[in-house]
């Protein structure tokens, strides 16, 4: 499974990437939404992992922009990370056309919930 992470900690985007080879996915890496939106358009990817809270852009932003684009990513599975995880920002996100928004830091249990969620959809995991 290829999966872009976007995330500005460093500490965050390490244990995300560790999680993620151990979980036998490829990882790309953006620590910015200007990054993560040239990825995003030149690349498809079957998981965007996304921080709520970036310096130039918010995870609500980035999820609106893929939807909204004709690009490789239009129908990949987003998920928001955040440290705090409210009722209405969750409503929030999945307006915005993520599938579901979860607590940092991400536990494999958590990130196995949504592999198997996806996994019909592609069926080389």
């Amino acid at each position: 499974m290829r999966v872009l992470v976007i995330e500005d900690s460093a500490t965050a985007l390490q244990m995300l990437v560790a999680l993620l080879r151990s979980a036998g996915c490829l990882a790309a890496t953006a620590t910015n939404g200007k990054r993560a939106n040239e990825l995003i358009g030149a690349e498809a990817f079957d998981l965007i992992l996304t921080d709520m809270e970036l310096p130039d852009a918010s995870g609500i932003e980035i999820a609106r922009s893929v939807r909204a684009s004709q690009g490789p990513n239009r129908f990949a599975a987003i998920v928001g990370l955040t440290a705090t995880v409210t009722h209405e920002l969750h409503l929030e996100s999945r307006q915005a056309g993520m599938i579901t928004l979860l607590p940092k830091p991400l536990r494999r249990p958590d990130f196995d919930r949504i592999v198997q969620l996806l996994a019909p959809k592609h069926s080389s995991f």
